[in-house]
């Protein structure tokens, strides 16, 4: 049996070790001149107000966490491409950014000096299409783990085949409340990244029958979305129906691909009425 407390000991997180997400167009400046730190205020929260703590240069010591933000700016932005910095440095004037931590692995903090151009050992580009359902079940039970719920990996793998009968292939025909629970909070995510466990059984717990079934949806019920075409997924999305004029619980990009390939049908789970 593997532990996931080993996992997390050996595999994101090395001394000396952080990660930076960027935009592939500034690659070349970045190489030439290192990364300096970001002016605060560059990023507004909903009431427009100034979400910086510090000023500096931003990272994760944890591979994954960086593979998280990359996905929550790939829902912004879809069109931008984007790399992963792998930075190695023996400075120590670092801070933590306690402002997104609690979402994350490991720490996420904030370097006050720049990084300099031998920093970078390592560019890796941000391929969504690797994001597959087995590194997201490995993120969320890092991150459960991080948090102090104890639990080892052969029982998120159980929790896996309990949702799949056959990952990516073939998906359960209906699906009850606490399934859906468990396939949203494993496989589901919104702008801010993964769906959460409160957040999935809140989704979950929608229609009165407790019961979610597996449809072909016409793409004409989503107006108005549209994402980068090459970005191919079939997981099914979620959405809570004509009853909600179609409100899209997860799938987002998904729909918005299909949509600008010519598609004209999508999979999904929508909820089953109520007989009463």
């Amino acid at each position: 049996m593997i532990k996931l407390k080993s996992l997390l000991e050996v595999e994101g997180t090395e001394p000396g070790i952080y990660y930076h997400v960027t935009f592939q167009k500034k690659l070349g400046k970045i190489q030439k001149d290192g990364l300096v730190a970001q002016k605060k205020g560059e990023w507004h929260g909903a009431a427009g107000q100034d979400i910086r703590q510090v000023k500096g240069v931003f990272v994760f010591e944890n591979y994954y966490d960086a593979m998280s933000w990359c996905f929550k700016t790939n829902w912004d932005r879809p069109t931008e491409k984007l790399v992963i910095l792998k930075l190695k440095t023996n400075d120590t004037d670092f801070v933590e950014d306690s402002h997104w931590q609690a979402s994350g692995i490991g720490k996420w903090m904030v370097k006050q000096s720049p990084f300099k151009p031998s920093d970078i050992v390592e560019v890796i580009p941000f391929d969504i299409d690797k994001w597959t359902p087995e590194l997201t079940l490995k993120m969320n039970a890092l991150r459960r783990q991080s948090n102090g719920i104890s639990e080892d990996l052969s029982s998120t793998i159980k929790l896996k085949d309990l949702i799949l009968e056959k990952v990516e292939t073939k998906w359960k025909q209906k699906m009850s409340r606490d399934e859906m629970t468990a396939f949203l909070s494993d496989y589901g995510h919104n702008w801010q990244g993964e769906i959460g466990y409160d957040e999935a059984k809140e989704i979950s717990g929608y229609p009165d029958s407790g019961q979610w079934e597996l449809k072909e949806i016409p793409l004409s019920n989503f107006p108005n979305l549209l994402a980068d075409p090459k970005k191919v997924s079939r997981m099914p999305i979620v959405t809570f129906g004509q009853a909600a004029e179609w409100e899209i619980a997860d799938g987002k990009h998904r729909v918005g691909a299909a949509k600008a390939r010519g598609e004209k049908t999508i999979m999904g789970y929508v909820p089953v009425e109520s007989k009463e």
